[in-house]
């Protein structure tokens, strides 16, 4: 068993960052929770749900074995409801469970007991484009960007130009919507790709960042979303194909 003390809003933060990429098909149970590991030196959350990765990795030392457990996104939804507040609380955790305890309230769960995969080789680490937006703005043009489609998609395309970029969406039920924002920092060559507006909007709302940087390798490859004064967070989202 291992037993260790964690800051409670500094694991409310590793949920919120993190969870909502979580799966919610049971085709793989494991990608329906966040998977937790420690290395003696980090502590790391990571969910994926195959199209887009949400991961935090913090600092993190005590005298505990390593360890990687994936635990529910439903059990982690009530360890952030049920244990807000400041101050430590107690983790226990053996192969099949793991419990959250503070002072008043003792959460259990069984673990999910697949293996999760290995997250490490989808990150890129070679990009052609780079740039840096003001994240409110961005927020706002994607949500009148992202129509809900009749098939339940909301896919938007980027134009990325050194001055600025365009968001268009096209809808047959709706019409069609672009709009231009200009960007703080540029760098690398001009760029057309196209995503889901919901998944570009969940990993903006876990930034905690007035500015984002998002950092693309091409066209077809996973891009990054990143808070550019924090490292600790990383989202990855993959682009759609589109035939327009």
């Amino acid at each position: 068993e291992t037993a260790l003390e964690l800051d409670r809003a500094l694991l409310s933060e590793m949920i919120r960052q993190t969870a909502f990429a979580c799966s919610d098909r049971l085709t793989r149970p494991v990608l329906m929770g966040v998977n937790f590991s420690y290395d003696k030196h980090h502590l790391t959350a990571v969910a994926t749900d195959s199209f887009r990765l949400a991961r935090k990795q913090v600092p993190y030392e005590a005298n505990i074995d390593p360890f990687n457990i994936t635990i529910p996104k439903k059990a982690l939804d009530e360890v952030v409801r049920l244990l807000e507040g400041d101050g430590h609380l107690s983790i226990a955790m053996d192969q099949k469970k793991i419990q959250f305890e503070n002072d008043s309230i003792l959460i259990q769960s069984q673990l999910l007991d697949d293996v999760f995969p290995e997250t490490n080789r989808l990150i890129p680490i070679s990009f052609v484009n780079e740039i840096v937006m003001n994240t409110h703005d961005l927020r706002n043009a994607i949500d009148r960007a992202a129509y809900i489609r009749m098939d339940g998609t909301s896919t938007v395309r980027m134009d990325i130009a050194q001055d600025n970029v365009l968001l268009t969406s096209q809808s047959q039920e709706i019409g069609s919507s672009k709009e231009t924002l200009m960007v703080n920092h540029f760098e690398g060559e001009p760029l057309r790709l196209s995503y889901s507006g919901k998944f570009m909007m969940d990993a903006l709302k876990a930034m905690n960042s007035s500015d984002v940087l998002i950092k693309f390798s091409g066209e077809l490859k996973p891009f990054l979303v990143l808070n550019p004064h924090d490292e600790t967070v990383l989202q990855l989202i993959l682009p759609v194909r589109t035939f327009d």
